[in-house]
C-alpha cells in the first residue's frame, strides 16, 4: 500500500486556487457574486464555505484585473491599428 500523504497547501497557494476557481466559474455563469457559492473541502471531509462578503471581494478583484488587462491590451493594440489604419 502507499502512504502518500496529499500535500499541505500555504495560505497563499489556497488562495491561488480559489481565485481561480471562481475565475472559472464567473466564466460560466451569470455575472456577478450572487450566483456563485464556494465550498473547500478539506482532508477528513471538512466542508468549509466561503462567505459572501469573501467571494464579492474575489469578483471584484477579478473583474478589475480583467478591465486593466484589456485596458492594457487596447492601449496597446489601438496604437498599433492607428498606424495600420494610416498606412491605408
Amino acid at each position: 500500500m502507499c502512504s502518500a500523504r496529499a500535500p499541505v497547501f500555504h495560505a497563499s497557494a489556497l488562495t491561488f486556487f480559489v481565485q481561480l476557481a471562481v475565475t472559472a466559474l464567473l466564466e460560466v455563469v451569470e455575472s456577478g457574486s450572487k450566483n456563485l457559492e464556494v465550498a473547500i473541502v478539506r482532508r477528513g471531509g471538512e466542508l468549509q464555505f466561503l462567505e459572501e462578503s469573501v467571494i464579492d471581494a474575489l469578483v471584484l478583484q477579478i473583474e478589475a484585473d480583467k478591465e486593466a488587462a484589456a485596458a492594457a491590451a487596447a492601449a496597446a493594440g489601438g496604437s498599433s491599428s492607428v498606424q495600420s489604419a494610416g498606412n491605408m
